[in-house]
């Protein structure tokens, strides 16, 4: 009768001395430390959660992300606000808001640099704003109308861009013009 059970390892023959590992055991141990270490530092953060770079503004062609990302760039704290809003009016296209440091900003984008050029130049600041409410100035009913109490409407353009804010200080309106006029055309 055999004394072996089917779960024990045969014996070795007299004389010859066990082995170790085989070489396919060492590199298999040493593929899965690597792995459970690759896999500490992804669930830790540490590597594999950079975002990648936004995809450069496509000059002519920009949208609201490339605006409120010219406007970051110039150290304002910017956010696109839906709430805020203009109907085609003064300029044949509609405005987005986008918020600047609290303030209302108005972005018009157009077909191409060439029409907003045209339709920035003919533009009255004051009758680009929201539609007024109140009694007053179309200016100063636009700027009661968003919550603006200082300075005088501009208007400026960058690229397939008009931008219209209803007032502000003098600091904000300077980043804002550095930041449009320096849009990619």
């Amino acid at each position: 009768m055999n004394d072996a059970s089917p779960t024990s390892t045969p014996p070795t023959p007299k004389g010859i001395p066990r082995r170790g590992f085989p070489p396919s055991s060492i590199v298999f141990f040493a593929v899965s430390i690597v792995l459970g270490v690759l896999a500490v530092l992804l669930a830790t953060g540490t590597i594999g959660t950079s975002t990648p770079p936004p995809p450069p503004p496509i000059p002519g062609r920009l949208t609201q992300i490339d605006v409120v990302n010219a406007l970051r760039t110039q150290g304002l704290v910017a956010e696109v606000d839906p709430r805020l809003f203009v109907p085609r009016g003064a300029l044949s296209q509609p405005g987005q808001g986008v918020r600047i440091d609290g303030e209302p900003l108005y972005v018009f984008f157009f077909d191409d640099p060439e029409q907003a050029r045209a339709e920035f130049v003919a533009a009255d600041p004051a009758t680009v704003l929201p539609p007024p409410r109140g009694t007053g100035s179309p200016a100063a009913q636009g700027a009661e109308a968003v919550g603006i109490t200082g300075g005088e409407p501009f208007i400026v353009q960058g690229s397939n861009v008009v931008v219209a804010v209803p007032g502000g200080d003098e600091a904000i309106r300077a980043k804002v013009r550095t930041a449009i006029e320096g849009l990619p055309s």
